[in-house]
């Protein structure tokens, strides 16, 4: 289940026992990435390999392909909205692909066929 290896360990936002059928559009995608045999779960970057500040750095395609089709984009998004502060974390979906990205695991077509999947199902 996503919740084990992304949302708990990366995603600030996550509260066990909360709205956990939710999920956004980064769980979403890292869901049909593992579905596809893109991904495995064990071999993920740990919690601790999370960089702070690494999402400072506008990355245009994670934002195409995660932000603007998010459920939580409208309302329930603390990453965009006005409340945002330097600390703000994105979701942990978007924090673990840019991480995969970054190290060269994770090929931008590879990921946009992942999003344009997740969107059928979600």
């Amino acid at each position: 289940m996503v919740q084990s290896y992304l949302c708990h360990p990366f995603c600030s936002f996550f509260r066990a026992g909360v709205k956990e059928e939710m999920a956004c559009q980064g769980a979403l995608v890292l869901a049909e990435l593992v579905l596809r045999g893109c991904l495995v779960p064990a071999t993920l970057p740990s919690p601790g390999e999370k960089a702070r500040r690494r999402w400072q750095k506008e990355d245009l395609e994670l934002e195409r392909l995660l932000c603007r089709p998010c459920p939580f984009a409208v309302d329930g998004c603390d990453f965009h909205s006005d409340r945002r502060s330097a600390e703000t974390e994105p979701c942990g979906g978007y924090l673990l692909l840019q991480l995969l990205r970054e190290r060269g695991r994770l090929s931008g077509s590879v990921l946009a066929a992942a999003a344009e999947g997740a969107a059928h199902v979600a």
